[in-house]
C-alpha cells in the first residue's frame, strides 16, 4: 500500500512539473502562431527569414552563454535540496559563469558587423535574448520541482512580447525590432525570478574562486558541446541557405523550421517534466526506469505518428496556421518534414537516458559526430542536389541523431551484460 502512495505522489509530482512546463512551452508555441501571421504580413517574408536567422544566431549564442547549466544545474538543484550554503554556491557559480560567457559572445559581433553588415542590423537587436538566457533560472526551479512562479512570469513575458510586437512592428524596416522586442520581456522577468528565488530559498553570494568554476567548465563541455550540436541540426543550414539562397527560399525554409522548433518545445517540455524524477528512478530501480521508458515511447509512437499524417495530408493548412500566408514552397516542405518530429519524439529518451546516467563524454562524442553530418548534408544539399531539395535536411539530420544515440545505448547495454 505504501508502495502504491509513492507511486502515485511520484506520478502527482510529473504529471504537475509536465502541467506547468508545458504551459510554458504552450505560451511559446501560441506566441508563434499569433505573431508569425502578424510579423510576415507587416514585415514581408524577405524580412520575415532574416528575423529568424537572427533569433538563430541568438540561441545559438545562448546555448554558448548557458554552457550546460540548464541541465546540470537541475541535478544539481535536486540533490542540494535544503543546504542553503550549497544552493548558494551553486547559485553563484552559474551566474557568474554565464556572465563571463557572455564577454567572447560580444567579441563576436564586430565579426558580425565586417563579415555581413546586412545581418548586423539584425543580429545586434537579438543580444538582449542571449542576455536574458544567461539570467534565466529556469534550472532552479525546476530542480526545486517549484515551477509555478516561472511558469506565470514567462507566460506574463510573452504576453507583453505579443503587445510590443502589435505596437512597434508596422513595416519591413521595423523588422530587425522583432527580437529585442521578444527578449525585453523575458530578461525583465528573469531578472525579478532571480531575486524572488534568492529570498524565497534564503540565498546569499558565495563565490568559491576559480577552481569552482573551472570545475564546471569542465563537467559541462560535454553537455554544451551536444547542445550546441543540436542548435546547429537548425541553424547551421538556416546560416548556409541565408549565404546561398534567394530570401525567398530562405523565408520558405524559415516557416518550416519554426513548425520544428514548434515541436521540439513541447518535447523538451516532456523531457525536462520527467527529469528530476528520472534521475531518482534510475538510482532507486533501473528495473523500472526501463518498463516506463518502454511504455513512453510507445505512446509518442503513436501521438507523433498521428502528428505525422496531419503534417503530410494537410501541409497548405499547417504552414497557414503558423505564417498566416498560403506559401506554396512551404507548403511542399511540411510533407518533407512530416517525419522530423516522430524521429525527434523517439529520441527524446535517449538523451534523457544518457542525461540520467551522467554520460556526458559519449554525448559528446555524438555532438561532433552529428556536428560532421550537420556540415556534410548542408554543404551537399546546397551545392549538388540544389534548394529543391532543402526540405530533406532536418529528416537526414533526426534520422543521424537517432541512429547515433541507439547504437551508443544499445553497445553500453551490450558491454555490460558481456562484463556480467
Amino acid at each position: 500500500m505504501m508502495w502504491r502512495s509513492a507511486s502515485m505522489v511520484k506520478a502527482k509530482s510529473i504529471a504537475t512539473n509536465f502541467l506547468h512546463l508545458g504551459m510554458i512551452q504552450v505560451s511559446n508555441a501560441l506566441l508563434q502562431l499569433l505573431l508569425f501571421p502578424l510579423i510576415i504580413r507587416n514585415t514581408g517574408l524577405e524580412a520575415f527569414g532574416l528575423v529568424v536567422v537572427a533569433n538563430s544566431f541568438a540561441a545559438l549564442a545562448g546555448l554558448l552563454v548557458n554552457f550546460g547549466t540548464s541541465i546540470s544545474g537541475v541535478q544539481a538543484v535536486t540533490s542540494l535540496r535544503g543546504d542553503r550554503h550549497a544552493l548558494s554556491v551553486l547559485f553563484t557559480q552559474t551566474m557568474l559563469l554565464r556572465l563571463l560567457l557572455l564577454l567572447p559572445v560580444v567579441g563576436c559581433l564586430p565579426m558580425v558587423y565586417l563579415l555581413a553588415p546586412p545581418y548586423f542590423t539584425y543580429i545586434l537587436p537579438a543580444f538582449v535574448l542571449v542576455v536574458a538566457e544567461a539570467l534565466n533560472p529556469l534550472y532552479f526551479f525546476n530542480g526545486q520541482e517549484n515551477l509555478l512562479p516561472f511558469n506565470m512570469a514567462n507566460l506574463a513575458a510573452k504576453l507583453v512580447s505579443a503587445l510590443l510586437v502589435l505596437v512597434f512592428v508596422n513595416g519591413a524596416a521595423d523588422a530587425p525590432l522583432v527580437n529585442l522586442l521578444l527578449g525585453l520581456p523575458a530578461l525583465l522577468a528573469y531578472m525579478v525570478l532571480n531575486i524572488v528565488l534568492f529570498r524565497q530559498y534564503q540565498l546569499h553570494w558565495q563565490w568559491q574562486g576559480v577552481a569552482g568554476m573551472w570545475q564546471m567548465l569542465r563537467k559541462n563541455m560535454p553537455l554544451t558541446g551536444n547542445n550546441l550540436a543540436v542548435q546547429l541540426q537548425q541553424s547551421f543550414f538556416l546560416f548556409v541557405l541565408s549565404a546561398a539562397a534567394s530570401p525567398l527560399v530562405l523565408a520558405g525554409y524559415a516557416i518550416i523550421d519554426k513548425i520544428i522548433w514548434g515541436f521540439r518545445l513541447v518535447l523538451i517540455a516532456f523531457s525536462n517534466a520527467l527529469f528530476p524524477r528520472a534521475v531518482q528512478i534510475a538510482i532507486v530501480d533501473p528495473a523500472i526506469a526501463r518498463q516506463r521508458k518502454k511504455q513512453i515511447n510507445t505512446l509518442l509512437t503513436v501521438l507523433f505518428t498521428l502528428v505525422a499524417l496531419v503534417l503530410y495530408l494537410f501541409p497548405s493548412q499547417v504552414v497557414w496556421v503558423f505564417s498566416g500566408t498560403a506559401e506554396p514552397r512551404s507548403a511542399s516542405l511540411v510533407k518533407a518534414i512530416c517525419w522530423v518530429p516522430l524521429l525527434a519524439a523517439l529520441n527524446t529518451l535517449n538523451v534523457l537516458e544518457m542525461l540520467v546516467q551522467h554520460r556526458y563524454n559519449q554525448i559528446f562524442r555524438i555532438a561532433i559526430l552529428l556536428t560532421l553530418v550537420t556540415i556534410t548534408a548542408s554543404l551537399l544539399i546546397i551545392k549538388v542536389a540544389g534548394t529543391n531539395y532543402i526540405g530533406w535536411y532536418p529528416f537526414i539530420v533526426e534520422a543521424a541523431a537517432l541512429g547515433f544515440y541507439t547504437f551508443f545505448l544499445y553497445r553500453n547495454k551490450k558491454e555490460v551484460r558481456l562484463a556480467a
